[in-house]
């Protein structure tokens, strides 16, 4: 096994996959572990429905199969988390979602979480609750921002407006 941790974009969009590449490099350190950001080709432009969702288990699952031999660990980079429990039958190596990984994250800080996320991913509720998590779950925030939309200068703003209701839903918490 090498030191190699593959962060995979389920969806076939580069300019989301650079972003989440640029956004990790702070976590790159000398003599640490590899990490390779990775775009599934065969995924769609964006995971914006169950349907989006299910037609990337299988070539997630084959890619994850793929790069096997030479992993350290997989990230699935995909706020819905798509795969993650067919991808974790498909290897010994952990295999981690981002969704799953806030939300256990949240709970060290506190005793409930909420969500703040397009419009376009699956029901986070419907997540917590396959996680036993949803009596935790103070629910989500739509923020009416595609993925790919976040670096322009109208999906900064959407962002900004979403950071400040999130703040409102922490009040609650």
């Amino acid at each position: 096994m090498t030191d190699i941790i593959y962060i995979i974009n389920p969806n076939s969009t580069e300019a989301v996959t650079r972003g989440i590449d640029a956004a990790i490099a702070p976590l790159r350190l000398a003599g640490g572990p590899v990490l390779e950001c990775l775009t599934l080709e065969e995924g769609p432009p964006g995971i914006q429905s169950q349907r989006d969702v299910d037609s990337v288990v299988g070539p997630l699952c084959r890619l994850i199969g793929k790069l096997d031999a030479e992993a350290a660990a997989f990230v699935i980079a995909c706020f819905s988390d798509p795969g993650l429990h067919s991808a974790r039958e498909t290897t010994h190596k952990p295999v981690l979602g981002i969704m799953e990984c806030g939300i256990l994250t949240a709970l060290t800080l506190g005793q409930r979480f909420g969500v703040g996320c397009p419009d376009c991913l699956p029901d986070t509720d419907d997540s917590a609750d396959d996680e036993g998590r949803h009596h935790q779950s103070h629910g989500g925030q739509r923020s009416f921002v595609p993925p790919g939309e976040l670096s322009h200068p109208i999906g900064r703003r959407r962002r900004a407006r979403q950071h400040r209701l999130v703040g409102e839903v922490a009040l609650h918490v």
